[in-house]
């Protein structure tokens, strides 16, 4: 399956087929999970999580400004991440959070300063993550 100009289609022996036409499925961009069976789009107040035959919303992961998420390869976990963006956040916002998709219920939340971390250092702890949590 691709997303193609706010359109998604579904590709079987070479035939692509309109599944759904939205007008805005995001604010930013999207991401794919591991199996393909949810597309995480992200908006200002946190991601939505479509899924089932016709994409529908199944869930929301409350968490502002969040930049990066990533799937635990079983789809069971989430992990979003969002940079500390000022020194006078309150104390209960959390850089890191970890969610289980199916509930959208949060697990864990961390604080943490991962200013000027490149993408493998993400990917090494979302990885670490998802075997603590498995």
């Amino acid at each position: 399956m691709m997303v193609v100009r706010r359109l998604l289609y579904t590709s079987i022996l070479l035939q692509n087929q309109l599944l759904v036409k939205k007008g805005r499925w995001t604010e930013t961009c999207t991401r794919w999970s591991p199996k393909g069976s949810y597309l995480a789009t992200f908006h200002a107040q946190g991601i939505a999580l479509l899924g089932g035959e016709y994409f529908k919303q199944i869930q929301r992961f409350a968490h502002p400004g969040v930049q990066l998420i990533n799937f635990s390869p079983s789809e069971r976990y989430l992990v979003t991440f969002r940079p500390m963006q000022e020194q006078g956040t309150s104390e209960d916002a959390q850089s890191i959070i970890i969610w289980e998709v199916f509930t959208g219920t949060k697990k864990m939340g961390f604080h943490a300063d991962m200013s000027g971390v490149d993408d493998r250092a993400w990917d090494f702890w979302t990885k670490r993550a998802h075997q603590l949590m498995e």
